[in-house]
């Protein structure tokens, strides 16, 4: 964090700067700074698909999956090999499953747990819209990834993260987490 601050107060026409110092302050908790800075990055960088799609991860995830739509759709178009496919996917599922589009989230999980390397929120968003969808053997497979990602389980873990997620997500992940015996 303090050497993003001080990034940005020596150049703070340096979108990067921006940048990583809302990668900084996210880590630590502070999401209304590490929203204000990936907005100044895109200010300065229109083009900046990586801040583009952090902005609409950290959008789906609060609930405001207007703007997190807008943001995903402006970073795929402008990169559709971005260099975090996990997080743009996670994105998308956590879309489809608050507005209720269940084949748009689940669409998504297949791209998501079709990936080589892929994240534990990934896999807990891939669980959650194939339970929502019905889909019980992609969502059990779903779930025996994420036992072997987090033995000791993966729902206090999300519960600890960084930023509150929005309810409805929530309360379709802990739902998921019990109905496949998940912690």
């Amino acid at each position: 964090g303090s050497s993003a601050r001080r990034a940005v107060a020596l150049d703070p026409f340096d979108p990067l700067a921006h940048y990583a110092l809302s990668c900084g302050t996210r880590i630590f908790g502070d999401v209304e700074t590490g929203i204000a800075a990936l907005e100044d990055a895109i200010e300065l960088s229109p083009n900046f698909s990586s801040a583009l799609a952090d902005l609409s991860y950290i959008q789906a995830y609060l609930g405001n999956t207007g703007d997190a739509k807008a943001n995903i759709n402006q970073a795929l178009a402008l990169n559709p090999r971005n260099p975090s496919p996990a997080r743009m996917y996670t994105t998308q599922i956590i879309i489809g499953i608050i507005d209720g589009d269940l084949e748009h989230a689940a669409s998504w999980a297949d791209k998501g747990c079709k990936l080589e390397t892929k994240t534990i929120i990934l896999i807990v968003s891939a669980l959650t819209a194939y339970h929502l969808a019905g889909l019980t053997d992609r969502a059990k497979e779903a779930a025996r990834i994420a036992r072997t990602m987090l033995p000791g389980g993966s729902l206090a873990k999300l519960r600890q993260a960084n930023f509150k997620m929005e309810d409805t997500f929530l309360r379709a992940v802990i739902d998921a987490h019990h109905a496949y015996n998940l912690q």
